[in-house]
């Protein structure tokens, strides 16, 4: 947590320090490797882990491929005889 810009050490986990973190999505502790690079958290780390967001990428790539199929379907018009 930042406090007039200053990291509160008291809020990094024991886990954390030996090289653990914890995925706010699946809830699993995993190595930091697990971990994108996220320059703005106070642990220099990405919140959730690598395979919970490539889930999260490829789930919302399908859905958004899904509306744009409905969209060209509707968008499509028979032609004048």
């Amino acid at each position: 947590m930042r406090i007039n810009g200053e990291v509160n050490q008291s809020n990094i986990t024991l886990l954390e320090t030996d090289g653990l973190k914890r995925c706010n999505v699946c809830k699993k502790y995993k190595m930091l490797d697990h971990f994108h690079k996220h320059r703005l958290r106070y642990d220099g780390l990405a919140s959730a882990c690598k395979p919970c967001l490539n889930i999260a990428a490829n789930n919302l790539y399908s859905s958004q491929k899904l509306m744009a199929r409905k969209s060209n379907a509707r968008s499509v018009t028979p032609a004048k005889k």
